[in-house]
């Protein structure tokens, strides 16, 4: 079974920050530039592997092999794997051909400037109308975890550096390269408000998970199928890709580890050109929370929303600061007495399910007898996660882990969310 654990580790250790922009004068063996072809898509997948992924590499580049690049869709990929050089591949039918080389020791690839420098290289020698980006690691969603203590785990984790990017680079990562069309996480955790909020000047639709994400868990051989099948609209090649996951799960030993572990399926495509109105809609029914003093709703909510597994066996998602934004509003509408508050807890969800979220896969494989036990009813997932206190004030929120403010991220400074949990930790 191949499990990609987003487990929050802490480790201690400096930053070694890549020195520029691209590679090393001199250490670059890279093959001459490709035709001025302009295709319909590029798709550019970094495969950060400097890590316990190396294994998973091979059977990701096969599927991509099956169709490789074309005229109409080229498809390159960044390979990074512990003692080996950092590769860059233009990917083909049955077999690869190297365009660019680097030894690891100089090659950073927990650098957000070395993502940005991937996309830039891409798009200048790789044109097309639209483009795809995947980032392909673990991943801890929102939380930025502090290097403290043994095995860490990240957002584009690279144990050579011990570095990581952390969730504003993730921003500046396109402001230096551009924009894309689809950017797609396959890491754990990464479908979340605030991180399509940081990035919504610059992407259009955001896949990925709001939960643990298993490998095998993205179909490439159906990601590069779709952008070779004459789809012009991101939106309907976003969409190909969750209706490909679920195909995923069919083997009879995952759905049987799903069961035992107490997890689901979730997977979906966020309209980032939608996501400028949540911070006010969220406004507006946290507003009136918490001026008709909503506490019994919230205290319910907290407690019985579907939550995502941060802390690796957490079955009760005892140690989970993430839950689904959709079902914690609507767990708080079966207890609040105020009409208005009501009122704008739908308003709210219809923006969920009707703009922001185009696209949703989110079930359960835990038997219906021991769901609500569990209290991870999947179904009610709507596709959007978000920060929130956890089930027992008393525990840490992880707010001292971070290596930088929640406060400072832009959905909450725009959305004053970080206010609203501090709300909830004290309506418990």
């Amino acid at each position: 079974m191949r499990l990609l654990l987003s487990v929050l580790f802490i480790i201690a250790g400096g930053i070694n920050v890549f020195a520029a922009e691209s590679y090393p004068a001199g250490e670059v063996v890279a093959s001459p530039a490709s035709s001025a072809l302009t295709r319909e898509w590029t798709v550019m997948v970094f495969m950060n592997a400097n890590n316990n992924l190396a294994k998973h590499v091979a059977a990701d580049i096969e599927e991509m092999q099956s169709i490789g690049t074309t005229r109409e869709a080229a498809v390159i990929a960044e390979v990074g794997m512990l003692g080996k050089p950092v590769t860059r591949y233009e990917i083909g039918f049955k077999k690869s051909k190297i365009i660019a080389q680097a030894p690891a020791i100089s090659s950073d690839m927990g650098d957000y400037r070395h993502v940005a420098e991937f996309i830039r290289f891409c798009k200048m020698r790789y044109p097309a109308k639209r483009y795809m980006l995947v980032l392909w690691n673990h991943g801890t969603g929102v939380l930025d975890p502090q290097k403290r203590g043994m095995d860490p785990r990240g957002i584009l984790f690279d144990d050579n550096s011990n570095n990581y990017v952390r969730t504003p680079q993730m921003r500046t990562i396109f402001e230096i390269a551009g924009p894309v069309d689809i950017y797609l996480s396959n890491a754990c955790l990464m479908q979340m408000a605030e991180i399509g909020y940081e990035i919504k000047d610059y992407v259009h639709y955001m896949v990925g998970s709001e939960e643990i994400m298993l490998a095998p868990d993205i179909d490439y051989r159906a990601l590069v199928s779709a952008v070779n099948s004459k789809l012009r609209d991101p939106r309907l090649v976003a969409g190909h890709i969750v209706s490909a996951y679920k195909e995923t799960f069919s083997d009879p030993k995952i759905l049987d580890y799903l069961k035992k572990a107490g997890l689901g399926v979730t997977i979906s495509v966020l309209d980032l050109k939608k996501i400028s109105k949540l911070p006010e809609y969220l406004f507006i029914w946290t507003s009136a929370v918490v001026a008709y003093r909503e506490t019994a709703a919230i205290s319910y909510a907290v407690k019985n929303a579907v939550r995502f597994n941060l802390s690796g066996n957490d079955t009760d998602r005892v140690m989970s600061p993430y839950v689904d934004l959709y079902d914690f509003v609507r767990a708080a509408a079966l207890h609040t007495r105020e009409p208005k508050v009501n009122e704008a807890a739908r308003n709210l969800m219809n923006f969920i399910t009707k703009e922001l979220v185009v696209d949703n896969l989110s079930y359960s494989y835990i038997p219906p007898a021991e769901r609500q036990a569990r209290r991870q009813v999947y179904e009610q997932c709507r596709g959007v996660s978000i920060y929130m206190t956890l089930k027992n004030p008393q525990q840490s929120d992880f707010t001292e882990l971070l290596m930088s403010s929640y406060d400072d991220l832009l959905f909450s400074k725009a959305s004053g969310w970080s206010s609203f949990v501090k709300f909830c930790k004290s309506s418990l």
